[in-house]
């Protein structure tokens, strides 16, 4: 988008709604149509008009494909795929899957809020020295004092958000308020009666988009990190070469949070 339009779209804010283009010939079934999804500026009041529903799996593998920050396909089994939707138009993806991990020590305070790992059990040397800062400011590492239980979950009550992703990039909040509505779903629809206790999920660490602020606001924390590491039973994809940040929201946590909206959704 042009500055004149930016200035024009700043100007314009308090009357109508404004739109962003496309990246030049995307197929994807964002931009497909005419290329100019419906976008809000900042300030306006939308997440009423912002709904997530079931989308195929082709669907959201063509939107990762084209606008996903650095992982370009989709796992190959998964447990639902979800479309952001403003106003009817389709803005992005969201897929569930199971965790993939056998068992994860987790810890609470003496509130019964989960808590990160302790400093001491963290790979520091493996994490680049220029990860540390960011490390130090979304990891607040407990002290003894401060863990009042520690447990060992197993892996079948882990279930990840493997894939996040809004395809376009002038629509301030989205990401939050789209995960939000995302995992409230899931969470009514695949969780209740289920094993799944938490949500987790991984963000690469060297990335810097909206999704950090949008999972901070919506009750996850991250507990951690992991470093590059080989898998003993997918393919060998570069992602895995890459040190990322852990975060899990506990089930009960989204559940406090569900609206009248959610539960009819």
């Amino acid at each position: 988008m042009s500055a004149e339009t930016h200035q024009k779209a700043d100007t314009q804010a308090s009357q109508q709604f404004h739109h962003v283009t496309g990246s030049d010939g995307c197929d994807c079934p964002v931009h497909r149509s005419d290329g100019h999804p419906t976008s809000v500026p900042l300030g306006w009041q939308f997440a009423d008009e912002v709904c997530v529903r079931p989308i195929a799996a082709a669907e959201a593998a063509a939107i990762y494909n084209k606008h996903h920050a650095y992982v370009d396909d989709i796992p190959d089994a998964n447990i639902t795929h979800h479309g952001i939707f403003f106003r009817g138009d389709l803005l992005g993806a969201i897929t569930w899957r199971t965790g993939l991990c056998q068992h994860r020590k987790l810890r609470w305070d003496s509130d019964g809020n989960l808590l990160a790992r302790r400093a001491a059990n963290l790979a520091w040397s493996d994490l680049p020295d220029s990860y540390h800062s960011r490390a130090a400011d979304l990891i607040d590492c407990p002290t003894d004092d401060e863990i009042a239980k520690e447990q060992v979950v197993s892996g079948g009550q882990f279930v990840r958000a493997s894939r996040i992703c809004i395809a376009i990039d002038d629509f301030p909040n989205l990401a939050s308020c789209g995960l939000a509505k995302s995992q409230a779903r899931f969470v009514r629809k695949h969780c209740q009666g289920s094993d799944y206790d938490y949500l987790v999920t991984f963000v690469r660490c060297d990335y810097r988009g909206s999704m950090i602020a949008a999972l901070r606001g919506r009750g996850w924390r991250c507990t951690g990190f992991s470093t590059p590491s080989t898998p003993g039973n997918r393919e060998m994809q570069d992602i895995y070469d890459d040190c990322k940040w852990r975060w899990i929201c506990p089930v009960e946590t989204v559940t406090e949070q569900l609206t009248m909206a959610d539960i009819t959704d």
